[in-house]
This record gives C-alpha cells, sequence and structure tokens, in this order.
C-alpha cells in the first residue's frame, strides 16, 4: 500500500489505564480514561499507561510517532515510534492502541500527549501532572500504622 494519500484527522486521542479488546466483535473498552496524572511527588514516576486513538480520512501507510511534551519547560520529554498503520480508504477507521511506559515527570503542570503521522503533527491532548495530597484522615491513618 501506498504511503499515505491525504492527511488523517484523529477522532479521538483518549489517554487511559487499560484498554481491552473483546476477542469476539473487537470492540475496544477504554478503562479508566483521564486528563490528569497525580502523583505522590514531584519528581515521580507515573505507573503505565495507554493511548487510545482513532484515525479517519486516511488512505495508505502512516508511520506515527508519539510525543509527551513538558508545556512548562518547552521541551519533549519523551518520544516513541508507534506502529505503522495501514489504511485501506477515507470511510475507514483506523483504531490503534499505544503502550506508554513509566514516565519520569520532573514537576505538576500541563504536558501534551502529540501525534505525528508520517513526521507532520495532526493532533494534541493535552493532560495535567497534580501532586496528591493527603487528606488529615489519610496523614492520621498514616501516624498509626508506624
Amino acid at each position: 500500500m501506498n504511503h499515505g494519500v491525504s492527511e488523517p484527522k484523529c477522532k479521538a486521542i483518549l489517554l487511559c489505564r487499560q484498554t481491552i479488546i473483546e476477542a469476539g466483535t473487537g470492540n475496544i473498552s477504554l478503562i479508566g480514561v483521564f486528563t490528569h496524572i497525580a502523583l505522590n511527588e514531584t519528581p515521580g514516576s507515573t505507573d503505565p499507561l495507554e493511548c487510545f486513538l482513532q484515525f479517519t480520512d486516511a488512505e495508505g501507510r502512516y508511520d506515527l510517532t508519539v510525543e509527551i511534551h513538558d508545556q512548562g519547560e518547552s521541551k519533549v520529554v519523551a518520544r516513541a515510534v508507534a506502529p505503522a498503520i495501514e489504511v485501506p480508504h477515507r470511510l475507514a477507521y483506523a483504531n490503534v492502541i499505544i503502550p506508554i511506559p513509566p514516565l519520569r515527570i520532573k514537576h505538576d503542570g500541563p504536558y501534551d500527549f502529540v501525534v505525528f503521522a508520517n513526521g507532520k503533527e495532526i493532533d494534541r491532548q493535552q493532560f495535567q501532572v497534580i501532586e496528591a495530597t493527603m487528606s488529615e484522615e489519610d496523614e492520621s491513618q498514616e501516624g498509626e500504622d508506624s
């Protein structure tokens, strides 16, 4: 199949804890969709994550790259080459699930998950990293466990 003949459109960029593809139907379930990640402290590491992408208006082969951009420091903190996709015609939908290993996060704030097809940015999804704070009840229970 030819390299992409059109610029694909992202119909969905969803960050989640897990995706499940049903064996019989191919239906996709997204578990734990989120727009922010809470870390106990920063710097810190995230848990492994997944990203669900859905493309349309694409035809041909697309080499995918994804990046995590730190908006506060204006730099790329992670990059991965995702599986290439082959789309038979523009009316077809292409679903892609990208596993994301634990990320080392230096500080809280806004980050972008950026999707590239054949080297060109096609879309991005913002997410927030927040530093979780323990409630007074959690703090008192933590002291009892010591």
